[in-house]
């Protein structure tokens, strides 16, 4: 209620409203569990979240690729889905030999960006 006005009814199937005076507050607190379903550290800024992990080995490219999927069971709880042709990989390295891998989400391979 507004002014002593209300909107009319509408029914929210997931997520939270589009355009709404609180919408952008309740995406975050929608949104503030997802580190908990990740092992890897995660950054959080308005709808978009960073990923990330220093990849030496086999082994280290397992572990992100896993944390990847884990995103699976957070879209199901909340009943929201990632956009895999909107999510990249960026490599940060001063190394002359990459560990190259390529991640995926949903089996969407992620771009490689340079920046």
């Amino acid at each position: 209620m507004v002014e002593g006005k209300t909107s009319s009814r509408a029914e929210v199937t997931s997520g939270v409203p589009r355009g709404s005076v609180l919408g952008s507050l309740l995406f975050l607190l929608f949104k503030n569990d997802l580190p908990n379903y990740l092992q890897e550290t995660v950054r959080l800024f308005a709808d978009d979240a960073v990923l990330y992990r220093q990849i030496d080995n086999d082994t280290d490219a397992t572990l992100l690729q896993q944390n990847l999927d884990s995103l699976l069971q957070w879209e199901q709880d909340w009943g929201m889905s990632f956009h895999p042709s909107k999510c990249q990989v960026t490599r940060i390295t001063t190394k002359k030999a990459v560990h190259e891998t390529s991640y995926n989400i949903r089996g969407h391979q992620l771009e490689l960006v340079a920046s």
